[in-house]
């Protein structure tokens, strides 16, 4: 939880996301996105997203919880 408020400013909304369960996203007041993913598996994730029309590939190490902004 503390890593999340760290991230999370008070008043931020959540997003509504589709494809995937092992994840969370909100808009903080300032239009800011912050987006978490975990990855459960034992091995490294490469993922590829596409938010507001723009498409990032990121990698996720395993067993970890991946804050983006």
């Amino acid at each position: 939880m503390k890593h999340l408020s760290h991230f999370v400013q008070p008043g931020a909304h959540r997003i509504k996301t589709t494809e995937n369960k092992d994840h969370l996203a909100f808009m903080n007041p300032n239009g800011e996105i912050i987006l978490m993913i975990l990855n459960q598996e034992e091995a490294d994730k490469e993922i590829r997203l596409s938010i507001e029309g723009k498409e990032v590939s990121l990698n996720l190490k395993a067993k970890s919880i991946n804050t983006f902004s």
